[in-house]
């Protein structure tokens, strides 16, 4: 915006001291004034200057980077429905359509388009170079494509192959629960690592779970039901249809058999003398472990009956425990049987525990859905189209006159793989 009215040339002095609208006025206000006219005359120059440079930069655009019509760029960007079946192969397009029809000169290349791969699914490669297709473009469409082959171990450069930081029982193919488990309304067993605590039908590995039991009626010998699997840390190489079977034990070791008669394994002189009521009475005995090879196991009730003689004549397991071995002797003092209901009674039981009395978790597993394996995705967002040595131009231009390859603007497009 100019400083001053008049944007012209006051001239020399001794000219403009002669102008009629100067010549009356004082020697003081002729100098500011010719003053003025100065400054606002290279005001003028200055933005006549500036003008120039803006349309010079106008017409540079035009040339070098918007072509004949500098509006014409990237207006939308779609994938093709076809999925990323990441174990079966694929053949995947996205096309970028623009403003206006293009032209392309493939002669010195062929352009490609880069997209970032989250690798969420484990899969080897970002980004995964998309390669410009003839036959996928017409107008102001243009299509590129990508191929992979089949990978039947799921690990391909895109890929969908990982057990989530989720409980994947819900949604598993087939579940199935263990043979035995300790007894309780829920026991959770930790760190189930490959090999150690858990086993596979394919090629699956690194994740470490915790899993959680529910154990059935007490007085059964029935399993309990497998609640959940949850990764602790992810795993990869998973495939739909894959079987996880944790090794015996895992889900509780050193049980010992519910229901399981133990009357001929139990010795001590309060067998003969239990004082004359029947029961039957239950009793968590709280003795120290003798006997065995380790004495860590904790947790087994029994119910006890006798007769009105004093005589012991039911000895049953009632609730299991956990991490009894065999040869360990389990005590049940002369207290705790009086404490029980067993009042007279004189002496100690003494259960010796042998190698048929003792058992562990065995048979349960779960086969992975393919819902339940996380997968990469792949996104337009912070990649870009490449000529690669080849030209993309408006139609009916010169193809120097290359147009903006430019689509940071629009909304990120993306599309997710498939375990299939």
């Amino acid at each position: 915006m100019a400083l001053y009215p008049i944007d012209r040339d006051p001239g020399p002095w001794l000219q403009f001291v002669k102008r009629t609208d100067v010549k009356s006025l004082s020697l003081n206000e002729q100098k500011s004034q010719f003053l003025k006219e100065q400054l606002q005359f290279q005001d003028f120059l200055s933005k006549q200057s500036i003008m120039q440079r803006q349309y010079q930069d106008y017409i540079s655009n035009q040339v070098n980077g918007g072509g004949e019509d500098i509006t014409n760029g990237v207006e939308s960007i779609t994938f093709s429905t076809a999925p990323l079946n990441t174990i079966a192969g694929f053949t995947n397009n996205v096309f970028f359509k623009f403003i206006e029809p293009v032209s392309i000169d493939l002669s010195g290349g062929i352009p490609t388009v880069a997209l970032i791969n989250s690798q969420d699914g484990a899969g080897a490669t970002t980004p995964i170079v998309y390669t410009l297709s003839p036959g996928l473009t017409s107008g102001p469409v243009v299509g590129f494509t990508y191929t992979q082959a089949a990978a039947a171990g799921n690990n391909g450069a895109v890929a969908a192959s990982v057990v989530p930081l989720a409980d994947i029982v819900p949604g598993a193919t087939t579940v199935t629960d263990p043979t035995v488990t300790e007894a309780g309304v829920a026991v959770t067993h930790t760190a189930l690592a490959k090999t150690t605590g858990w086993t596979t039908s394919g090629a699956g590995t690194g994740a470490v779970f915790t899993v959680v039991t529910a154990t059935a009626d007490d007085q059964t010998n029935v399993a309990g039901a497998l609640t959940s699997v949850t990764a602790t840390t992810l795993g990869t190489g998973f495939i739909p249809g894959e079987t996880i079977t944790f090794v015996d034990g895992a889900l509780g070791a050193g049980m010992l058999k519910t229901t399981r008669n133990v009357l001929a394994i139990t010795t001590g002189a309060a067998k003969t003398a239990m004082g004359g009521q029947t029961g039957p009475f239950e009793i968590t005995p709280a003795s120290a472990i003798t006997g065995g090879t380790q004495q860590t196991g904790t947790g087994v009730s029994f119910l006890l009956e006798g007769n009105v003689a004093g005589n012991l004549t039911v000895a049953v397991v009632n609730d299991t425990g956990k991490d009894y071995v065999t040869a360990n002797v389990i005590t049940i003092t002369e207290l705790e049987l009086t404490n029980a209901g067993f009042t007279g009674a004189v002496g100690v039981l003494t259960i010796t525990l042998g190698a048929d009395d003792v058992t562990t978790s065995t048979g349960a597993s779960i086969i992975i859905a393919a819902a339940q394996l996380t997968a990469d995705t792949l996104t337009t967002a912070g990649s870009g189209i490449s000529e690669n040595g080849g030209i993309i131009f408006d139609a009916g231009t010169d193809p120097a006159d290359q147009l903006n390859l430019d689509y940071s603007a629009l909304a990120a497009v993306t599309i997710t793989a498939t375990p299939a």
